[in-house]
């Protein structure tokens, strides 16, 4: 019964490991998409303002 208990509790760690990878992947890329969008809005206010 202790080995079926680690096995479970070492295939937890494993989908605990890559769930917070896929996290912190989406939080990435979030924060790519934030940044492009800012640089875009900074592009576009140097082509008003220096023609």
């Amino acid at each position: 019964m202790r080995l079926s208990s680690n096995r479970a509790a070492e295939r937890w760690r494993i989908v605990e490991h890559w769930a917070l990878a896929g996290a912190a992947l989406v939080a990435g890329g979030a924060a790519m998409l934030a940044l492009i969008d800012r640089m875009m809005v900074v592009i576009a206010w140097a082509n008003r303002v220096f023609g």
